[in-house]
């Protein structure tokens, strides 16, 4: 098993979440027992879906219970209920040590520190170094048990939580076959639970293809972007797909060619490609780079893609960037570059507004844009007018007035005779 040391990033990391973190649950007695939420996690060790949410809105923690080779294992106590001396100051530190199926124990980290200030010690603190850990070929399938053991160093309190992951062999790509709710679903899904048995059944489906009519170059652009993404975080499950190229049907075939061009793998070689496959591959295109240049709708589905096959911020931070054309939309306009602009913005509106009802993590980054970037006026007002409609509980104050006046007729009820 290979660790990937993370230590410059969480320390940076660590001076948002003393302020931004989600407070940890209280009691009436004080301060809560000292312990932590250990999360074992295939989400994205960006740690977006925790730094980049608005205060007190509930980061969502999946936490993982099978693994292929391969995948990134994110492993991290996340800790709430300790001890802070008289200037806010916290001391704390943890160790990591894994069990083998065969029984042999290894150490991870040992006293690693968890050290800072704080404003509100209900605040929850994520340690200043924390494991990236991935399966190789050598290592057996089977459980392999994670423990975490924290200490509060000012209050000498330990407190200790384990979690097993089942590394499964390549064979459980294919068996069992999911079903076809689990299939339409999964696309969805994928961002916060990267299961490699779904990216897996459907690339290999019947139904899986790069291409759509009505799309511009006939691409569909978030489609490809999100396989792009998904397959360059697990490089090894690729590998297999290049494994399977040989016996692949036709349509398979075409589409890991396809998958091998956009991300610039170099893994099959045109000479194992028939005259039809090299024909197909000639006729592909790089997808855009919206970052650079937000040119038209399929730039937003490049930014979807992205954002459905890793779960980061930084597409949807990219998107409100659109709301810029909003005057594109409003003109009667008959050049094609302002209603190209115009469309733009009105894809940008539609398509965060459904995906944010499918998925609380969008509206939880549209609420990070709004608080925490500098934005300008126009932009900054389209976006608090647009998330009082989609997020009213947080940002309309007259809904907080009502739950407010709803919750003080309860009380009053509650104490009448």
């Amino acid at each position: 098993m290979k660790t990937i040391n993370h230590l410059i990033k969480i320390v940076l990391l660590s001076l948002v979440t003393a302020v931004f973190a989600a407070p940890a649950a209280t009691e009436t007695s004080g301060r809560p027992p000292f312990d932590f939420v250990f999360a074992v996690t295939l989400q994205s060790d960006t740690l977006d879906w925790w730094d980049r949410v608005p205060s007190n809105t509930g980061p969502s923690i999946d936490l993982v219970t099978q693994v292929f080779r391969g995948q990134r294992i994110l492993i991290l106590p996340i800790i709430g209920g300790y001890a802070v001396d008289g200037q806010g100051n916290y001391d704390m530190q943890y160790g990591l040590k894994m069990r083998r199926p065969n029984g042999k124990e290894e150490s991870i980290f040992e006293e690693i520190p968890i050290k800072g200030n704080t404003p509100n010690s209900a605040h929850m603190q994520l340690p200043q170094q924390f494991a990236v850990n991935y399966f190789e070929d050598s290592d057996e399938d089977g459980d392999y048990s994670f423990t975490v053991v924290a200490r509060d160093n000012l209050t000498k309190k330990e407190v200790s939580h384990a979690h097993t992951v089942k590394l499964q062999p390549w064979s459980q790509l294919d068996d069992p076959a999911l079903s076809q709710k689990e299939m339409k679903n999964g696309f969805f899904q994928y961002q916060h639970d990267r299961d490699a048995r779904w990216l897996w059944q459907s690339f290999l489906a019947d139904k899986m293809t790069f291409w759509q009519n009505d799309a511009p170059n006939g691409i569909n652009y978030a489609i490809s972007s999100f396989y792009k993404n998904a397959f360059a975080a697990q490089p090894d499950l690729f590998n297999q797909l290049v494994a399977r190229f040989e016996k692949a049907s036709p349509k398979q075939r075409l589409n890991i060619i396809h998958l091998n061009y956009l991300l610039g793998a170099g893994k099959i070689p045109e000479n194992a490609m028939n005259p039809e496959e090299r024909s197909y591959l000639a006729q592909l295109a790089p997808l855009p780079d919206p970052y650079k240049e937000i040119a038209s709708a399929g730039d937003l589905d490049v930014l979807w893609g992205e954002f459905f096959a890793t779960g980061n911020y930084k597409p949807i931070r990219r998107m409100v960037d659109a709301f810029d054309f909003i005057d594109a939309a409003k003109e009667e306009a008959t050049d094609r570059a302002t209603l190209e602009k115009g469309a733009i913005f009105k894809a940008a509106l539609w398509s965060l507004q459904s995906n944010s009802k499918r998925i609380p993590l969008v509206r939880q980054y549209l609420g990070a844009v709004l608080e925490r970037e500098k934005l300008s006026d126009r932009t900054g007002a389209i976006l608090y007018t647009f998330l009082k409609k989609i997020w009213p509980e947080r940002y309309d104050p007259s809904v907080k007035k009502d739950e407010e006046s709803a919750e003080k007729a309860d009380e009053n009820q509650s104490e009448s005779p």
